[in-house]
């Protein structure tokens, strides 16, 4: 079996050994840094104190030793290089088979956080890759086969183990963190990064918590400060996710994931399509339970009624309800945040001379925190083409400043026209400059263009 000294991995480690007991296993880990090398030592030799040395290490190394840095740091091919050493092993030893254990949830690897988006989080244990991936080793072994046991099973689900067979104790001793080489302090775990932040919420959620490891940042309470707070997109992103807003029905669900699905679906266990799709749906709806239940009971065991509520953290996050609103809806409020302040000041002793240069200071302010690309690439509508002022992701921007003999209708006007050109797919934010305060009632202007349509805000700036 696959072993990296997370909580999947170690789970099933358990797991085989008290279901055969007759057997050893032999594990293949990568040894990527001393740290989870010094893990996944600690580990079998718990093993094999505990299961009469029944545990077989093989560990290997495939590292950069240097001193430079890789050209690209993402994770696409190391399921290939991990399969193709247990393979190996297999064919050695005569076996035909290997087990990777892995929670349902990371390994359809569905579009909740930015990780997967940006693919430092890679497809490793996917249906579709563990399907291929089956077939290609059958080239060299018809029997071949590769077992992956929890794919039906959320993390959550899949703490049980340590209870059921009593080994609660060692659960502190596994690291699943993903920064265990640039994480500040001593701590094994980062506490920000999307693989801490699942395990605080399936160790909570198996009522666990008091058995877990400590965090270098305890997110329940205080998330760091920083102005790109990707910590709290995470949190956000997990609990809109879970919360199944989108997808409340098995259709929604199918509508917003209907490509992704079509990959899970060929390779899910199973005959029948039908079926494969619910069971699909139903680990995803048992995920988002065990989420919010682990929610509560984090705000239970940290919400101090006497005391203010600290707005950054996952408390503060769940006393506002914040993943209830879109997700355009909070990176509009944090790019508020940077120009409602920024804008006067950059513009107190002289106002732009024009619109191109008040995007060229919009562009600058908000490039300070985030990649935002100036005349952003064309949005086609229909015959015609349509290019904003500032983009990022699904997400544009237009600026409209009003100045001298430019009447507020002129604003309005270029509003309304750019709001018929915008696909309801994006989310779209108005950057009004008023200098002057020529638009009279700011709050009537404002709703009279989001009302348009969803998903989009009208910001203005004196």
């Amino acid at each position: 079996m696959l072993f990296s000294g997370g909580l999947d991995s170690l789970a099933g480690a358990i797991d085989r050994l008290n279901e055969y007991q007759d057997r050893s296993i032999c594990i293949v880990s990568h040894r990527s840094n001393s740290t989870v090398t010094h893990t996944q030592r600690a580990l079998i030799e718990h093993l094999n104190s505990k299961y009469a040395q029944r545990v077989k290490p093989y560990g290997f190394e495939c590292c950069n030793r240097n001193g430079l840095k890789s050209k690209d740091e993402t994770q696409r091919t190391r399921i290939f290089l991990f399969s193709a050493i247990a393979f190996s092993l297999c064919s050695y030893y005569k076996k035909h088979e290997f087990y990777i254990y892995e929670n349902g949830i990371t390994s359809l690897n569905l579009s909740k956080q930015v990780d997967v988006i940006n693919a430092r989080a890679s497809r490793t244990t996917h249906p579709k890759t563990i399907g291929l991936l089956r077939q290609f080793f059958k080239l060299f072994d018809s029997e071949f086969n590769i077992i992956a046991p929890y794919y039906n099973k959320t993390k959550a689900e899949i703490m049980n183990v340590f209870e059921r067979y009593g080994e609660k104790d060692i659960i502190a001793s596994s690291v699943s963190c993903s920064s265990s080489r640039t994480k500040p302090g001593q701590a094994a775990h980062c506490g920000c990064c999307s693989q801490c932040i699942d395990r605080r919420f399936s160790v909570f959620a198996a009522g666990l918590d008091e058995f877990d490891a400590p965090y270098a940042t305890d997110f329940i309470t205080r998330l760091p400060d920083n102005d790109h707070n990707e910590t709290k997109q995470r949190l956000y992103n997990t609990l809109r996710f879970a919360c199944r807003e989108e997808i409340s029905t098995q259709y929604d669900f199918m509508g917003k994931y209907p490509s992704e699905l079509t990959d899970i679906i060929e390779y899910w266990p199973g005959k029948n399509a039908e079926d494969k799709f619910c069971e699909v749906y139903s680990l995803v709806c048992r995920y988002g339970d065990s989420v919010f239940y682990a929610a509560t009971r984090m705000r239970n065991q940290f919400d101090n009624l006497l005391q203010p509520v600290n707005k950054n953290s996952l408390i503060g996050i769940i006393s506002d309800r914040m993943y209830m609103k879109t997700p355009f809806f909070n990176r509009v409020e944090e790019i508020d945040a940077i120009l409602k302040n920024s804008i006067p000041v950059s513009f107190q002793r002289e106002k732009p001379k024009s619109e191109n240069d008040l995007n060229d200071k919009v562009e600058a302010l908000l490039n300070v925190h985030e990649q935002f690309t100036r005349e952003y690439p064309v949005i086609q509508f229909g015959a015609s083409s349509y290019r904003a002022d500032h983009g990022s992701g699904n997400l544009v921007i237009e600026c409209k400043f009003v100045r001298g003999r430019t009447s507020p209708s002129k604003a309005s006007e270029g509003i309304a026209a750019d709001i018929t050109k915008i696909s309801e797919d994006y989310g779209v934010l108005f950057v009004v400059y008023d200098p002057d305060g020529a638009i009279a009632n700011a709050s009537t202007f404002i709703s009279t263009f989001e009302q348009k349509r969803k998903n989009c805000f009208v910001k203005i700036y004196r």
